[in-house]
């Protein structure tokens, strides 16, 4: 353990976790730094029973950002577990982030950060890495506030999410519509 940060959001809880598993479709538009190293192509999503590992290999070139590139290395790894809880993992470095409901258009985030290398020498490289984190979650905040927004608009209208980037976003919607079918005392619909 490193540190922690703690954000509050202009959205509600559930807006929050669709951003984080909507299959990485954001992340080339609305995260430049972490787009550089990302290979989107080889993105995969896998879907457990109550979670979602979503997951990249990371490659440096000349348009890698360089904060980015010396912070994130190997693989990258995006854990999610129903309902609120997620883990980002690289070469050496993790962060938990776990997301709590404080009003319909309001929640809390705290990350906890990790790194392997606990030596002094390494606490610059943490800070660094902790920078990198702190950019995107700005991005994600400005996101996830607009989204929010966007949800009270008379002109919204629900979409249909991506098979192929959204499966994640997709088992949270059911998981999270069977748990409130049955507090209501009511049968859940099949899959």
């Amino acid at each position: 353990y490193f540190d922690r940060r703690v954000y509050t959001l202009k959205c509600n809880w559930k807006v929050y976790v669709d951003n984080y598993l909507d299959g990485g479709y954001h992340v080339p538009h609305a995260h430049k730094g972490l787009s550089s190293v990302i290979e989107y192509t080889k993105y995969s999503i896998e879907n457990l029973e109550r979670a979602c590992l979503q997951s990249s290999p990371l490659s440096f070139g000349k348009k890698s950002a360089g904060e980015v590139s010396a912070t994130r290395q190997g693989r990258a790894f995006y854990l999610w577990i129903y309902p609120n809880f997620m883990i980002n993992a690289y070469e050496g470095v993790m962060d938990t982030n776990l997301v709590w409901p404080v009003a319909v258009d309001k929640c809390v985030v705290v990350f906890d950060y990790y790194f392997a290398d606990v030596s002094r020498k390494a606490a610059a490289h943490h800070r660094a890495s902790i920078k990198v984190s702190e950019k995107v979650q700005d991005e994600d905040m400005a996101i996830c506030d607009a989204v929010q927004r966007g949800l009270a608009s008379r002109a919204y209208v629900a979409g249909r999410l991506s098979a192929r980037r959204e499966a994640g976003e997709h088992l949270f919607h059911r998981l999270l519509h069977a748990d409130l079918t049955r507090a209501l005392g009511r049968p859940a619909a099949a899959d």
